[in-house]
């Protein structure tokens, strides 16, 4: 007997976040900076001092980048799911409207060809 390993999920989210950000760190920095809390508050939720929290979100300190746990940390205590929204929009929804706007040019393509047929009948 097999199971299938597949699930379904339907996500709701406004989209514009990969649009509006140039990466998952300028939006979490945006979203620090305009939290409620203080930023040290959130540096602290997930196990940062307030300036390796800094420094981690500057895009020019290579040294001290965002990493993967960071992010993991940030979701986990903002509870704020739009860094994974902003992956949704950016590697699915975008994806998928690139090969919508192809299939669309090879309708457009077959579409004037098929005229050209009609006309020269």
């Amino acid at each position: 007997m097999s199971v299938d390993q597949h699930a379904e999920v339907t996500l709701r989210f406004r989209p514009g976040l990969a649009s509006k950000y140039s990466s998952v760190r300028d939006l979490i920095r945006d979203k620090v900076k305009h939290s409620p809390k203080k930023s040290w508050q959130i540096a602290e939720s997930m196990g940062l001092s307030e300036v390796d929290l800094c420094r981690k979100l500057n895009p020019t300190d290579q040294k001290r980048a965002f990493s993967v746990e960071n992010l993991e940390q940030y979701i986990r205590s903002e509870g704020d799911l739009d860094p994974v929204y902003y992956f949704v929009e950016q590697f699915i929804v975008n994806c998928h409207a690139a090969e919508k706007l192809q299939k669309i040019s090879e309708l457009e393509r077959e579409l004037a060809r098929l005229k050209d047929q009609l006309r020269r009948e």
